[in-house]
């Protein structure tokens, strides 16, 4: 991620100085071009600079404070890049993510600096409750040929004991053959949709 960004980066500059290299001017370009620090968020969802390594980032959304050095600019100017992180759960958002972008976006808008954002992202983040995926079971049509299909899943007596009180699924008990089985009516997901809309508004609005 970290190297996409350079290479967009380098490639910017090549677009804001050439005019100065076609004119024969490139004594004027810094030696130093680009400093950069990444912008995380704290244990109480605050935002820090802090500098580590790439594929570092525990949620699926980077941001940056970038200073870039041009001649017009050799001090430096400033700027937030915000960025998803499609290696991270492709790149989705939930409320990690919002928070990020919300409080990079905040950043920028108080230094009166811009703010880019690099979109790449599946949209909001929707999962099945992880307590669940290595619990359930199949009851199947026929057991022997399983491409005919099941009836339904379902927990054991033992399982549905564990996650019973988690509020992530609805289950209905049933005989099979002299078991109990609890027949999964509903497994409650993870959803994010909110988070990501509001980003999409904060984007468009500015807000």
């Amino acid at each position: 991620m970290k190297l996409l960004l350079l290479l967009l980066l380098l490639l910017l500059y090549f677009i804001v100085f050439h005019p100065s290299l076609v004119a024969g001017e490139a004594e004027d370009i810094p030696e130093h071009l680009i400093s950069l620090v990444e912008l995380v968020l704290d244990e109480d969802d605050q935002l820090v600079e802090e500098k580590r390594l790439p594929g570092e980032n525990n949620i699926g959304m980077v941001a940056w404070r970038l200073t870039l050095h041009t001649p017009q600019y050799p001090q430096g100017r400033d700027v937030i890049v915000i960025c998803n992180d499609i290696t991270y759960q492709i790149g989705s958002f939930g409320p990690h993510e919002d928070i990020l972008f919300l409080k990079a976006s905040q950043l920028a808008r108080e230094l009166k600096i811009p703010r880019v954002y690099i979109a790449a992202n599946s949209g909001a983040r929707i999962g099945l409750a992880e307590e669940i995926k290595h619990m359930f079971k199949v009851a199947w049509e026929d057991p022997a040929e399983p491409d005919k299909g099941f009836k339904y899943l379902y927990l054991t007596p033992e399982d549905y004991k564990t996650v019973s009180t988690l509020d992530s699924i609805y289950c209905e008990l049933i005989d099979h053959e002299g078991d109990a089985h609890y027949k999964i009516n509903h497994i409650i997901g993870v959803l994010s949709l909110r988070e990501s809309i509001r980003s999409a508004i904060r984007s468009l609005l500015g807000d």
